[in-house]
């Protein structure tokens, strides 16, 4: 689908400018550590949408900002929120190990994207960026989430194995991407000074809990 569309933009001599919102192509990174979950696939979403960056770029040569972006702030309190224990414990299980987690607010992601199409291709063709709103450790998280809505969430952290077992649909895809957020390249290339460059201002972590506070607490009630 996505090579019709460039197929379809590099025809239409009128475009000056895309900004081709991606995800990076896990398997040069991870491919000597994790095997391939269906046919060269190591993280499916990820990686089918990051093996088109070279399409349009490359090969067809296409004005193109590749706009990278990450896990989304609000999965936290959403689909991927805290389960809670018979105890009226709540448990953040992510394979996250230690490691500082790269996350974009979905207000921050639009402004990003709106902010690159304004200034354009002169500035911004055959670049990337990397939108990022914090970079905090899942710990740090759950401890916030609990604290915003008075209940107590530990963060655990599972092995990327056991997230897989958890058998729902796309869980293992899942796991190999936070295996994926764990890489120093993955980190460094989401500098949360680069985003504050573009937008001046970026939404924390803790300015998402409070612009959400009915959502957060509805989640971890």
């Amino acid at each position: 689908q996505l090579k019709a569309i460039a197929d379809e933009l590099k025809e239409t001599s009128s475009v000056k400018h895309i900004v081709f919102s991606t995800l990076d192509d896990t398997r040069p990174i991870i491919g000597k550590d994790i095997p391939p979950l269906k046919d060269s696939w190591i993280t499916p979403h990820f990686d089918g949408k990051g093996a088109m960056t070279s399409y349009f770029r490359d090969i067809l040569k296409l004005p193109v900002t590749l706009y990278y972006t990450t896990y989304y702030s609000e999965n936290s309190f959403g689909i991927l929120k805290p389960n809670k224990g018979d105890d009226g414990v709540f448990t953040m299980a992510y394979p996250m190990a230690d490691k500082p987690l790269a996350i974009v607010a979905l207000g921050d992601l639009g402004k990003g994207a709106a902010k690159i199409m304004v200034q354009g291709p002169e500035k911004w063709a055959g670049k990337n960026f990397f939108v990022t709103s914090d970079l905090i450790p899942v710990a740090e998280m759950a401890a916030k989430l609990g604290a915003a809505a008075d209940v107590t969430v530990n963060y655990y952290p599972i092995t990327r194995e056991g997230f897989a077992a958890f058998g729902f649909p796309g869980a293992d895809d899942l796991a190999n991407m936070f295996a994926f957020y764990q890489y120093d390249v993955f980190i460094n290339n989401h500098n949360v000074e680069d985003s504050k460059a573009l937008l001046g201002e970026v939404e924390s972590f803790d300015k998402t809990i409070q612009k959400n506070i009915d959502a957060v607490k509805a989640a971890l009630s």
